[in-house]
């Protein structure tokens, strides 16, 4: 999965120290950061390690609660098709604003939606 180095991106809080040289970097389920010129924007990208929450998820309730509101928060952006998922392997989904979704990747992520979902 690559981001340009110059986007702006949210990511959940185990991808965070990979991208922490960033200019433009907030965390999930934060969508919206205030720039350089002080303009609020909506970020380029926004990745999560949703494995690593359902795994920590029977421990932690913050997890739990998370990884729900991020199932969410992933299906109404890509319903209103504000973000597109271009990417899903290994319980990461990389998710671009205003792009048309990577077929592939979205049945990737549909399954593994579906399988959370039966637990």
């Amino acid at each position: 999965m690559t981001i340009p180095p110059d986007a702006s991106v949210s990511a959940t809080t185990y991808l965070v120290p990979q991208l922490s040289s960033r200019r433009e970097i907030i965390r999930l389920p934060a969508l919206e950061l205030r720039n350089d010129t002080h303009q609020v924007i909506k970020v380029d990208y926004a990745i999560a390690d949703l494995w690593q929450l359902q795994q920590y998820q029977p421990a932690f309730k913050e997890e739990r609660n998370l990884l729900h509101e991020l199932i969410q928060l992933f299906n109404q952006l890509t319903n209103t098709r504000e973000y597109g998922i271009i990417d899903f392997r290994d319980g990461v989904i990389l998710l671009k604003k205003a792009t048309t979704p990577n077929p592939q990747a979205t049945a990737a992520w549909l399954a593994f939606r579906q399988q959370l979902e039966k637990k």
